[in-house]
């Protein structure tokens, strides 16, 4: 390899990296964190290919494609996918309530698996819930509300794949996890009231 093409793909290399620092300051000026969140999982990939694809482009078509790349973004942005039923700091509190579900999971001793493992999957889901878009508030709260009922309502069967454990431990630990979520999900109706 010449000194020219290690210097040409030294440069392309730093001019990729200058453009995604660019790129993610951009996008932390234009939008909250949440919605960094949600933009990041859908367009890193094609911010990967798009990295990859620059390193045979000329200065010129490199400067052509951040206008076009931060236009899009912004536009994405600014467009339907970004709206939101609920504000940026409906979101945080929606988070700060989930977190005791993942709390109270803590506390749930290891023997008792299953439960554990469900009441964690609910934290997550009530979190990527309240990250999605939303026409209005109401739906959002629907969304927000659904993995609750679903949880509330199931039987103690419904939780294992196979025949549930024998004795009552497993549907005393599960009663005590529903208690928990019930008065979880109280805080997040009161919220919605509130607001």
């Amino acid at each position: 390899m010449t000194k020219k093409n290690i210097f040409d793909s030294l440069h392309m290399h730093y001019l990729s990296v200058i453009y995604a620092l660019l790129t993610l300051f951009y996008l932390y000026l234009s939008i909250n964190s949440y919605n960094l969140l949600y933009l990041l999982i859908y367009k890193l990939p094609s911010t990967i290919h798009t990295y990859f694809m620059m390193k045979g482009l000329h200065i010129f078509n490199l400067i052509i494609l951040i206008i076009i790349y931060n236009g899009g973004i912004y536009g994405y942005i600014k467009g339907d996918v970004a709206q939101r039923g609920i504000d940026g700091d409906t979101v945080e509190r929606v988070f700060r309530i989930a977190d005791q579900i993942g709390r109270y999971s803590q506390s749930v001793p290891n023997m008792f698996r299953v439960v554990k493992k469900n009441l964690e999957s609910l934290e997550r889901e009530v979190k990527i819930k309240a990250l999605l878009p939303s026409s209005s508030r109401i739906e959002a709260f629907r969304m927000i509300c659904e993995p609750f009922n679903r949880f509330l309502t199931r039987s103690p069967k419904d939780y294992f794949i196979h025949n549930p454990p024998r004795g009552t431990a497993y549907n005393v630990q599960l009663n005590n996890a529903k208690e928990v979520v019930r008065e979880i999900y109280r805080q997040i109706q009161r919220l919605w009231l509130d607001g």
